[in-house]
């Protein structure tokens, strides 16, 4: 899920409960709530697939997941409002889950160029965010291989560094993070100010769960956050708003 500057709305694209996997496109705007879509050309049913806005283009880009069935998925798609249109850059990431490769995709040109910086994080799956304030790339926790992460590192497009904040929040995986322009700083149910985490008490929270879709939605100036599993075996479809209401 990602908020699309060029459409005025919040793009949600798949999602996975147990036995299904989705292939649908949804839209969701303060004036009009969640709205579903019904373009011509879509990607296959994913889960866990990344997406990211591209100003330069005014496009989202999605990358990768899992398809029905289990299959990693090395795709690049991009949504342009109406339709989702596959690309083939000559270069791109593998289907792999766990890696230490950093990857930029230019959307201009249409190409996947890989990046290599000095230092990296460990192989791992995990959350991203642009930081407006910084201009850097944000990284928090993860997890490979039964191991769950609790670092933070962030990539100045040269290099990535490994931050030492006096506070932070405990390991965790499949946690939501972005960027919030009205408090200047990355969300986690918590925030990040470019030095240090810290953590904001709300009078009312969604309760625990994991898998959320999670994005700063610019039709309420708020975080949206959207979904997730509540436990092993409860999916929830419950939409929460975070921010300065």
């Amino acid at each position: 899920m990602v908020y699309d500057r060029a459409m005025g709305a919040t793009v949600l694209y798949g999602g996975d409960t147990y036995g299904t996997t989705f292939g649908d496109t949804w839209l969701f705007s303060k004036a009009t709530g969640w709205k579903q879509l019904t373009p011509a050309v879509s990607p296959p049913p994913l889960t866990s697939a990344s997406m990211a806005y591209d100003p330069t283009t005014e496009t989202v880009v999605l990358f990768g997941g899992v398809l029905d069935g289990g299959t990693n998925s090395d795709e690049t798609w991009t949504w342009d409002g109406v339709n989702w249109t596959r690309q083939f850059p000559p270069v791109s990431p593998s289907a792999l889950v766990f890696n230490n490769e950093t990857w930029e995709w230019d959307g201009t040109s249409k190409t996947c160029p890989q990046l290599f910086p000095a230092s990296s994080p460990s192989p791992r799956e995990a959350t991203l965010a642009y930081d407006e304030t910084t201009s850097q790339v944000v990284l928090f926790a993860g997890w490979t291989n039964g191991i769950t992460y609790d670092d933070t590192w962030t990539y100045n497009c040269v290099d990535w560094v490994q931050q030492q904040p006096a506070t932070s929040p405990p390991e965790r995986a499949d946690n939501g993070l972005a960027f919030d322009p009205i408090l200047k700083g990355v969300v986690l149910f918590g925030g990040w100010n470019g030095e240090n985490w810290s953590q904001v008490q709300t009078s009312k929270s969604p309760q625990p769960s994991s898998g959320r879709s999670y994005t700063y939605d610019g039709t309420t100036k708020a975080m949206l956050l959207f979904g997730g599993w509540v436990t092993d075996y409860q999916f929830t479809n419950s939409t929460w708003l975070f921010g300065l209401l």
